[in-house]
This record gives C-alpha cells, sequence and structure tokens, in this order.
C-alpha cells in the first residue's frame, strides 16, 4: 500500500547565508534546512512555521511558497512544500530540545558560499537528494522573486 506524507521545508535567509541544521542521521553528522511533516489539521504555512520555530528558535512570518517536490518510492509518496524567507534582522538561534528532534546538534547560519562549496565538493553532507535539490532551487536564482518549481524524483 502506497501512503502519501506532506511535508514542508523553509530556507531562511539573512544577509548571504542560510539557516541551516546540523544532526545526526543514520550514524554520520548532515546539514539540511529546517523541514518536518505535518502534523494533523495543520495547514501548510502554519506547518512550516513551526516546524522552523522547533527545529532552530526562529520565527518566521511570512514564508514564500518556491516549489513542490514529489518523490516517489515502493511504499509512500512524499509531497514536499519548499518555501524561503528572508530576515531582516539576524535572529537568536535555539537548538530544539524536543524528544524528535534530538539528534539535532547545532542551528547556525552558513554562508552562501560555503554551502555552495560544500554540494559541490561533498555532496555526502547534505542529508539525501531531496535536501540538495531544495538547496538548488533555494541558491538558484534571487530569493526575494516568487517562483515556483515543480519537480518529480
Amino acid at each position: 500500500m502506497n501512503t502519501i506524507k506532506i511535508t514542508t521545508a523553509c530556507g531562511v535567509f539573512y544577509n548571504d547565508s542560510l539557516l541551516m541544521i546540523k544532526e545526526k542521521q543514520e550514524g554520520r553528522e548532515v546539514l539540511d534546512i529546517p523541514a518536518g511533516g505535518l502534523d494533523a489539521n495543520e495547514t501548510i504555512i502554519e506547518g512550516v512555521k513551526r516546524e522552523v520555530l522547533e527545529e532552530t528558535g526562529v520565527v518566521i512570518s511570512n514564508p514564500i511558497l518556491r516549489g513542490i517536490f514529489q518523490v516517489i518510492d515502493a511504499d509512500r509518496t512524499t509531497i514536499n512544500f519548499l518555501f524561503s524567507e528572508v530576515l531582516s534582522e539576524k535572529p537568536a538561534l535555539n537548538i530544539s530540545k524536543n524528544v524528535e528532534d534530538e539528534d539535532i546538534s547545532d542551528v547556525l547560519f552558513i554562508p552562501i558560499k560555503e554551502i555552495q562549496e560544500k554540494m559541490s565538493s561533498n555532496p555526502e553532507l547534505f542529508e539525501h537528494t531531496l535536501a540538495l535539490k531544495r538547496l538548488e532551487l533555494l541558491l538558484a536564482g534571487d530569493v526575494s522573486i516568487n517562483s515556483l518549481v515543480i519537480t518529480t524524483m
């Protein structure tokens, strides 16, 4: 039986940096943007705001939809809604203390140039293929322009 999972992710930008989460996945340390599944009776906007807050302590107010990714696996289809938000002030960061996020070891703003270098020289630093695809889309152009991309993987 194929189930459907709805997830959100958000690229949070400040100056020339992107908010990233460092976490343990399958015994290795990886990077990703704040992301996670929708809770029952939650809108997509509520979900993305909650995920960013839970995982980083950062409050976002006006996330812009940047892309929709459909990932089809043998037993599950995941629909991921990718958002971005540009902050005018640098927020205080807070590593989540939530039980489900106990693998998060750090929350930090990483310069975009450094992320791009890591993507090309060491792609295994990123959680999975979807994480890389989301970053490619977020870093491809002006994050203040609302352009929607739909991708099936």
